[in-house]
């Protein structure tokens, strides 16, 4: 058999397994024949396990899974391993599954200079898997290898959020996330993975691993430039110089970059919280102004603000697909509703929605439509459910960002913010619907129904809003008074390439939710009434800063959060 013909033979499907026109039992002929071509007389070798000891020649045991295992001291940063693993699955030279990154330190003249080349590290709890929501990662039972399903994968990032070692890497010319996985096809026989292989000085190699012992003692699987091993308990077993510095870090530290804004998801967050806020002002306006018995124009201002809250949170829902990188499959989002937070947020949300046309529907038929004749209490009922909910969902959405792996973000902070967005525009909004209405000159019973509405949505407002101050502020102290890298590189990207957003965040939070608020209401107490003053352009001018200021905010959450992740190079690859 010819060379050619052996490669028309066989070809590598994308899990890296071997597929071939010929029946199953003869694919092993063919691998030895291709190795037989490759290598002649050390056949024999690769046929069986390799004898340098590049992986294990003894089958795994029970308790016992696949590990990588990098000695920095043969370490060259020569990057054929990199080159390599993207040669062996075909990956653009900005998708790697492995990087090699570099680490310094000591004291002149005895600094020393290290390099860690890093794929994935199979943990024995990895995050990536647990925050999936399409179930797009298993955990190999027999192995240990940590595999990531393509087909499955919907785009989300969620994962590449979670991994503290920024392991999953977004394809962009396919949409989906990927990652190294052993190579798990070449080890299935007998062979070691490309990069295992590629490495001149055999500094990586593959070994077993006890788990149990592991979890009891993995001091190995961690060091300078690395994070904390013991989040995700990593497996690869990582070799130092005996007398190498102990203050080493990442050479690429001084390089601070922004993290992708991730528009959709500015959008989406904002306006859903929005929206919730807005129906939690409405439902309360309609259990009080019921008791006093509103006239049917305090109903219809009611009914116009519900419609517009909804439309606001249906605009949400409908951008937050954009983030995917296959939108068409956002439905799949909701398979790991048990175990993923993003999954329990598509779940709340979409039966906010639901809820929440409806109980716009029953507003509408109330006022005009007349099709249906309902319970007094069905209304408030169902106003309460939205409102449950859409709360459910702000919390779920809170702790989707809240993961170890970006320390900025993962604080109680975080939900409370959520929170107070919502308190915050949604009261605003709500006014700015009922500002817009002219008053009619019918009995003071309409006006002093008015009135209660607008004095309860102004003092929620300027509530949340002081708080959502305070919380601004006592966040920026925690960032930059903390010893800890992830979290001083926030502030310093706030305070310096980000400083005049962050100063007009503040700005326009104290004057669109605190301060024009603040002068309808004392103005009210002064005169007795909103209504003598211009209530419309005040009311659009706080909406509106305070809008600008949460999308602002939102902007910034995103992009100078500071991951965790493994060193790189002094020079951007």
């Amino acid at each position: 058999m010819t060379p050619d013909d052996l490669l028309l033979k066989r070809k590598l499907n994308k899990k890296g397994h071997f597929v071939s026109k010929e029946k199953e039992e003869t694919k092993k002929e063919l691998l030895g024949q291709a190795c037989e071509f490759i290598v002649g007389d050390r056949l024999h070798e690769i046929k069986g396990f390799d004898k340098t000891k590049k992986i294990p020649d003894q089958p795994l045991q029970e308790g016992e899974q696949y590990r990588f295992h990098f000695d920095a001291t043969r370490c060259i940063g020569c990057s054929c391993c990199v080159v390599a693993c993207n040669e062996q699955n075909n990956n653009p030279s900005d998708v790697q599954w492995r990087r090699v990154g570099e680490i310094e330190g000591g004291q002149f003249p005895h600094t020393q200079r290290l390099y860690l080349s890093m794929g994935c590290n199979h943990c024995l709890d990895p995050a990536c898997l647990t925050g999936c929501p399409v179930d797009a990662y298993e955990k190999d039972e027999q192995t240990g290898i940590v595999k990531h399903d393509t087909e499955a994968c919907i785009g989300c990032q969620y994962c590449e959020w979670n991994c503290d070692y920024g392991v999953p890497r977004f394809d962009e010319r396919r949409n989906v996330v990927s990652k190294c996985d052993m190579c798990y096809g070449r080890l299935e026989y007998g062979m070691a993975p490309a990069c295992v292989d590629a490495c001149p000085e055999e500094a990586i190699m593959i070994e077993k691993v006890n788990i149990e012992e592991w979890k009891k003692d993995h001091e190995q699987a961690d060091a300078p430039g690395m994070p904390d091993s013991s989040h995700t308990l990593s497996t690869t077993r990582i070799t130092l110089p005996e007398n190498f510095p102990h203050q080493m870090s990442g050479v690429d530290q001084h390089r601070l970059e922004p993290q992708h804004p991730h528009w959709s998801l500015i959008l989406m967050t904002v306006l859903t919280q929005l929206s919730v806020g807005g129906f939690f002002g409405l439902w309360v306006n309609d259990l009080v102004l019921r008791g006093l018995e509103a006239t049917s124009y305090l109903k219809s201002l009611l009914g116009t603000a519900s419609l517009a809250v909804f439309f606001a949170g249906a605009l949400a829902l409908g951008v937050s697909i954009f983030h995917l990188g296959r939108p068409l499959y956002a439905y799949r989002a909701l398979k790991m509703w048990r175990r993923s937070w993003l999954s329990r947020e598509v779940l709340f949300f979409s039966l906010f929605s639901g809820l929440a046309t409806a109980y716009a529907a029953l507003w509408w038929n109330e006022l005009s439509l007349n099709l249906f004749t309902f319970p007094a209490w069905t209304k408030p009922l169902l106003g309460s459910l939205v409102v449950f909910s859409g709360t459910a969902g702000v919390f779920c959405s809170a702790k989707i960002y809240m993961v170890p792996a970006r320390p900025s973000w993962n604080t109680p902070k975080t939900l409370i913010r959520f929170f107070l967005t919502a308190l915050t525009l949604g009261p605003l909004f709500t006014l700015a619907i009922f500002a817009s209405f002219p008053l009619p000159k019918t009995a003071a019973m309409v006006v002093e129904g008015l009135n209660f509405s607008v004095l309860w949505l102004c003092i929620t407002a300027i509530s949340a809003g002081f708080l959502q101050l305070v919380l601004l502020m006592s966040s920026f102290l925690d960032l930059v008074q903390k010893k800890n890298y992830e979290l001083n590189a926030t502030a310093f990207l706030l305070t310096r390439r980000f400083r005049w957003h962050f100063s007009f965040r503040l700005g326009s939070v104290l004057i669109g939710a605190v301060g024009l608020p603040l002068i309808l209401v004392l103005h009210y107490f002064s005169e007795g009434t909103f209504f003598s003053l211009s209530i419309t352009r005040l009311s659009f001018a706080a909406c509106t800063l305070a809008l600008a200021s949460e999308l602002l905010g939102r902007y910034l959450f995103f992009v100078t959060v500071m991951p965790k992740k493994m060193a790189g190079g002094f020079l951007k690859s």
